[in-house]
């Protein structure tokens, strides 16, 4: 035993001086933060190509409040986002091109620009399901941290003429790691 506490001291005394960081933490993940919202959009002009756009609005702030601590290294990342088909469509063959944007709601300075940026293939078949998959380098932590934001997508092409509706799935994934023992 007294070995033991010897080793466990030098240990520490040896990370606290080479200032490696913290030996000690705690970290949770969470693999799914999702929201998910219906949406109804007007018929769009019968010629030519028009954009309507859809905002999945983030105010996690309240949430997100353990975690903004000195201590604590937090990221959250764009996993995905997910759009199902609803009433007067049966699938996405309209959409040519769609842009995924992080923008402050707040008045915070937060402005994440091109975080999916989509051209359909046009040899692709339609799907009744769009997914977009997130960058992995960046982090919304900031973002999200400064205030409510709102995660848009514009979708542009050749929109229906009628009234239609879909179901808008937005899901995060994140990491906080506590340290201990004075280090980061």
């Amino acid at each position: 035993m007294r070995r033991f506490v010897s080793i466990v001291l030098a240990v520490l005394s040896a990370s606290g001086l080479s200032g490696c960081g913290s030996l000690f933490y705690a970290q949770i993940e969470e693999p799914d933060l999702c929201k998910t919202v219906s949406v109804d959009f007007p018929a769009a002009p019968a010629v030519g190509t028009s954009a309507q756009g859809v905002a999945v609005d983030l105010d996690l702030r309240s949430d997100l409040a353990p975690f903004n601590r000195s201590d604590t290294t937090t990221q959250l990342q764009l996993k995905y986002v997910e759009f199902f088909a609803g009433t007067g469509i049966a699938d996405f063959g309209f959409v040519d091109a769609a842009k995924i944007t992080l923008q402050s709601t707040s008045g915070g300075s937060c402005n994440l620009a091109d975080l999916v940026n989509y051209q359909r293939d046009p040899s692709s078949s339609p799907q009744a399901t769009l997914t977009f998959t997130g960058p992995d380098a960046v982090d919304l932590m900031p973002c999200l941290n400064a205030g409510s934001a709102s995660l848009r997508t514009d979708f542009s092409g050749r929109l229906p003429t009628t009234s239609w509706s879909m179901q808008a799935k937005a899901c995060l994934s994140g990491t906080a790691r506590i340290h201990y023992l004075g280090g980061k």
